[in-house]
């Protein structure tokens, strides 16, 4: 029967179409690879579920989709680079990372999303992007020496339950992007036009986003059109 097969699994796929399936506490999903603070060589993990999580270098190295950090803390000894629709998710309330304390935490390489963690104590930017698009959700990016995110080029950026503070840098600092939004800031409680390139949304049913405390502003945007020397951080 199915309930035998899952049994034995641990954990399998109980006829959903997609997403996370959880059966006994582990998480499974065939576009997933889940990643282990204590997995290492002589315990590398499949990745396959969530109680079987596999390194962070076999994830990269992984065709999948999303990487998802099951476990409360990691470090990061290099920045960690995303392949062009890759998605970093972890669970907000516990999933930690210590970035590089000489370089940027998360690099985007074209689009991709950033979703609950919290990024924590890098020598560089928190999140950086210059392809076509970056999401961060439901997470938080704090003690920077460089931005919380940092983008350049024609990207999108989202910005969605997200705190951003206790930078050294700005908040966002965006550099002849396409558009920004930010979902429910907390100090701005009213809706800019929808049609406009930068756009503040506000819908009431929406969790906060928090961007203050940083120590060169809280939202850059740079428009190299009308202002077209460097602004590039630095120490």
């Amino acid at each position: 029967t199915a309930f035998a097969v899952c049994v034995a699994l641990v954990a399998c796929d109980l006829g959903g179409e997609s997403g996370l399936q959880p059966t006994f506490g582990c998480l499974s999903d065939a576009a997933t690879f889940y990643v282990s603070a204590t997995a290492d060589e002589a315990n590398p993990g499949t990745g396959a579920t969530s109680c079987d999580g596999g390194t962070l270098e076999a994830a990269l190295a992984s065709a999948k989709t999303t990487i998802h950090l099951s476990g409360d803390a990691f470090t990061l000894q290099k920045t960690l680079v995303l392949a062009d629709g890759q998605t970093l998710s972890g669970d907000r309330e516990k999933t930690v990372v210590t970035c590089p304390t000489d370089a940027d935490c998360v690099r985007l390489q074209k689009s991709g999303v950033v979703r609950g963690v919290q990024l924590k104590d890098g020598g560089g930017h928190g999140v950086v992007g210059g392809g076509t698009s970056v999401s961060v959700e439901d997470s938080k990016i704090t003690g920077m020496k460089g931005d919380g995110l940092h983008a350049e080029g024609p990207v999108s950026i989202l910005v969605q339950k997200t705190e951003i503070s206790g930078n050294a840098g700005r908040g966002i600092y965006a550099k002849g992007i396409g558009s920004l939004s930010v979902i429910d800031p907390v100090y701005s409680p009213k809706a800019f036009l929808s049609d406009t390139p930068i756009g503040v949304i506000d819908p009431v049913y929406q969790p906060a986003s928090v961007i203050a405390d940083n120590g060169q502003g809280g939202i850059a945007v740079i428009d190299p059109v009308y202002s077209p020397k460097s602004d590039k951080f630095s120490d």
